[in-house]
């Protein structure tokens, strides 16, 4: 038993819904949680929506943190991880020390234009609340969408 959620919250679904599995083991509410993502393109209006926002690469190529970057390419995917407590586990692979987001909310730029400053607050409160510095952490999985935006609030 445990709650159960089905999150769409555009490009950081996945990790909503690791933060939502972090949470529900932190306080009881479960002692295991299983978290998919889903990505699927069935609808060809979204991608010529994302084309007349100029999200999407002409070249068709993602050039994540490159400087000829110019828009990520869409593709469909799928994952799921099986989170339990370590206490629980017969072997611990990986552990989570920390999910978390956040949000910039509605401003004249458009959503799809994100704050240096919110991205720069979560960071931070990630690092405050497990006791870690930035120098301590060997590994960074990054948003890398290739859009020359992004990539300047990213970097």
């Amino acid at each position: 038993p445990g709650p159960s959620y089905a999150i769409d919250t555009a490009c950081s679904s996945s990790m909503f819904a690791l933060q939502q599995a972090v949470n529900a083991m932190r306080t009881g509410q479960c002692d295991a949680a299983i978290v998919g993502g889903v990505n699927l393109c069935l609808k060809p209006t979204c991608s010529l929506q994302f084309h007349r926002l100029n999200m999407l690469s002409p070249s068709g190529m993602c050039k994540a943190f490159d400087a000829s970057g110019d828009g990520y390419v869409r593709s469909e995917a799928a994952m799921v991880i099986y989170l339990q407590k370590s206490s629980a586990a017969k072997r611990v692979y990986a552990t989570v020390l920390n999910a978390k987001t956040n949000t910039d909310g509605n401003k004249v730029q458009g959503i799809t234009f994100p704050s240096g400053e919110m991205q720069k607050k979560l960071i931070k409160e990630v690092y405050d609340e497990i006791g870690l510095r930035p120098s301590d952490v060997a590994y960074v999985e990054a948003h890398g969408t290739g859009t020359k935006v992004r990539m300047l609030m990213e970097v």
